[in-house]
């Protein structure tokens, strides 16, 4: 075939266009072939790379879920084993009867509201305490916090208000702090 090409060239230039059209097919080689491959598999590992973090978010998410589902569930037990007609207000004033601080409420404010898609009804009761010492609040506030119906206080303290709320189902718990309660002789008397 190359005898009766119309270009003579001697065996050396022979070699040099072998060697040229070799190194032509390689090169038509690794970019037809061997690239596309390995880009392949670099995106192969991007992609598991990528999934194993979205396995390790759901797996966390999993978790999470688990959690809340158990807490739920708590939640629900809780509220079953309250007695039939409990009110948050009634609850702080017999526990107020009970801890000797009936006499020291200065107001109890009942307020209620609902969410949408939470089936619970959020009771809070606003009580103004007065004249009260650092252990009648702590006694109160410990009954509070380990009675059996779901009750947590939660110290809600504006600049103009000196007083504190307590919360049902609140997990977000501060104690009150000591500006919580007026000081005696403060405020006279007793409407709730």
């Amino acid at each position: 075939m190359l005898k009766n090409f119309p270009l003579q060239i001697n065996k050396r230039e022979k070699i040099a266009i072998w060697i040229g059209a070799g190194v032509v097919v390689l090169f038509l080689l690794l970019q037809l072939i061997v690239n596309p491959f390995l880009d392949s598999r670099r995106l192969l590992y991007r992609q598991i790379e990528t999934q194993s973090i979205n396995l390790q978010k759901m797996r966390k998410l999993r978790s999470e879920y688990a959690s809340i589902e158990e807490k739920a569930d708590e939640v629900k037990a809780g509220m079953a084993t309250r007695k039939a007609g409990f009110t948050l207000f009634s609850f702080l004033d017999t526990l107020a009867g009970q801890t000797g601080l009936k006499d020291r409420i200065a107001y109890m404010k009942p307020s209620s509201s609902t969410q949408p898609d939470i089936p619970f009804r959020t009771a809070t009761v606003e009580t103004k305490l007065q004249a009260i010492t650092l252990k009648q609040l702590l006694n109160y506030i410990y009954r509070i916090e380990t009675s059996r119906n779901m009750v947590k206080p939660e110290n809600r303290q504006e600049p103009s208000m000196r007083s504190c709320w307590w919360k049902p189902l609140n997990c977000n718990f501060a104690p009150p702090a000591a500006g919580c309660c007026e000081k005696p002789g403060a405020g006279q008397g007793r409407n709730h």
